[in-house]
């Protein structure tokens, strides 16, 4: 049953305020809290995907097992044995050996003597 004020307003009456200023103050925390765990749910997914996007589908990989930057081609080498030699662990050769054609700018055959840059 609504009452209205004026009904109440009798001299011996209390008129008793609801503290509408506590739950004003409560919904604006937990609104600002909300923004808060929104923001670092995007920050943390931001920064996931750059992480991801910078290391690649296979992570970041080591120039090559014995640490050298480059390989002089002897007698009988090939490709697959440069990479199957320098490749890093859990690389696919393949992958290893377009890496070599492209950062030596091969286009045929090696041969003896070649200075080939590892990747």
């Amino acid at each position: 049953m609504a009452v209205r004020r004026e009904d109440l307003l009798v001299g011996e009456a209390v008129i008793y305020r609801f503290p509408t200023h506590m739950i004003e103050a409560r919904t604006a925390r937990r609104a600002m809290m909300a923004r808060r765990r929104m923001t670092l749910g995007v920050i943390t997914v931001v920064m996931a995907l750059g992480f991801l996007l910078a290391t690649g589908p296979e992570g970041t990989a080591t120039a090559s097992r014995s640490g050298r930057e480059a390989v002089t081609v002897r007698q009988g080498d090939t490709l697959w044995g440069i990479a199957a030699r320098f490749a890093p662990d859990r690389m696919d050769p393949r992958a290893y050996i377009q890496a070599l054609e492209s950062l030596n700018s091969l286009e045929g055959p090696i041969h003896p003597g070649m200075h080939l840059k590892l990747p």
